[in-house]
């Protein structure tokens, strides 16, 4: 980061950012900014890369059946995360007669 004025970074329609904790490690080599996104198609919050000089966010494609929580870089430039592992079902009550 070279400082400077605060700048506007456009995003693409079909990405949000939800809540993000904001943290110096977020910051990785090159300048990428890993974040949490969230988008229409995926029930679960997904784990991206901001590049700030273009507005480009990519999804980090992971072979996990969760939640991908909290990515952030190394000092050595490798990207982690933790993951959480959500269950849900749907129960039908009716009276006892």
């Amino acid at each position: 980061m070279a400082g400077g004025a605060p700048q506007p970074l456009p995003l693409r329609k079909d990405v949000r950012i939800p809540g993000t904790r904001l943290a110096s490690s977020m910051v990785g080599p090159g300048g990428l900014i890993s974040l949490l996104t969230a988008s229409p198609d995926q029930w679960l919050y997904q784990a991206s890369l901001l590049d700030p000089s273009t507005g480009n966010v990519t999804r980090i494609p992971v072979s996990f059946e969760g939640e991908v929580q909290a990515p952030v870089w190394t000092r050595d430039g490798k990207l982690v995360a933790t993951g959480s592992v959500l269950g849900m079902s749907i129960w039908r009550f009716h009276p006892a007669h």
